[in-house]
């Protein structure tokens, strides 16, 4: 009888440990189950090397249309990795063969798949200058680029966001008066006065600005260049000098 109850006694012990952990397992897998994919990517690439958050104002470009747009980042970090003897630009994206291996896995995992037309074909293609793979799920965008310069260090970066269709729309007037359509460039929206716009032209590495006006509903381009327009065409088309504050336009003709 003494011998019953003890082992009724470590049957109901037994019964108790396997419900807490099976409540335990059931806590941590709700868990895992509320992570975006954003959040999977970083808790995988976490334990493999040092992730740092990137600034909140980190965006990535995606191509859309023939256009290139710059959509605002919602969750974005870094790997850096020190170099050694300079690298070739084909052999930087090998120093991070296990994380892109890593991030391809876990968006899988998450019904996102390659958008070709975003994406390097390997290693050695510079289409985009940076190798990238960008990953799509409906409106959902992740992107992986790494950075082939050498500046004391190699980089890669993953940034995911879901706001492709507003900054399509805000950017593509001024992407379409400058002839934009399949060059690789993004515009920014520097400074704004009323009708009159500074915009920023970013090229592969290097970049531009524009001043543009919006007439009766029409975008029309006032100047290109890397340095502030003419004090006459200033005068001629009554530029805000709030507008040419990056440029230096606002003191030139004081």
């Amino acid at each position: 009888m003494r011998h019953s109850k003890k082992t009724f006694l470590l049957v109901l012990l037994l019964g108790m440990i396997l419900v807490i952990v099976s409540a335990v397992y059931l806590d941590q897998s709700a868990n895992v189950q509320k992570m975006s994919a954003f959040e999977k990517v970083e808790a995988v690439v976490s334990k493999q090397t040092q992730v740092n958050a990137s600034q909140s104002t980190a965006r990535f470009i995606w191509i859309e249309n023939g256009y290139s747009i710059s959509v605002p980042a919602t969750d974005s970090f870094y790997i850096r990795k020190q170099n050694g003897p300079a690298l070739e630009p084909d052999a930087v994206p090998r120093l991070f063969e296990r994380e892109i291996s890593s991030i391809k896995d876990v968006l899988g995992d998450e019904s996102f798949a390659l958008n070709e037309e975003n994406s390097s074909k390997d290693f050695s293609d510079r289409t985009f200058y940076d190798y990238v793979q960008a990953y799509q799920k409906g409106n959902e965008l992740c992107m992986l680029k790494i950075n082939p310069d050498d500046v004391g260090y190699y980089q890669l970066d993953f940034s995911c966001g879901d706001s492709l269709q507003q900054a399509y729309e805000e950017q593509l007037p001024f992407l379409e008066v400058l002839g934009l359509k399949d060059k690789h460039a993004t515009v920014t929206v520097q400074n704004q006065k009323g009708e009159y716009y500074e915009i920023g032209i970013g090229n592969v590495r290097a970049g531009s600005d524009a001043v543009i006006k919006r007439e009766d509903g029409v975008y029309r381009v006032l100047y290109i260049g890397q340095e502030a327009p003419s004090c006459n065409l200033i005068e001629k088309e009554q530029i805000p000098s709030e507008v040419l504050r990056s440029m230096g336009g606002d003191r030139v003709c004081q």
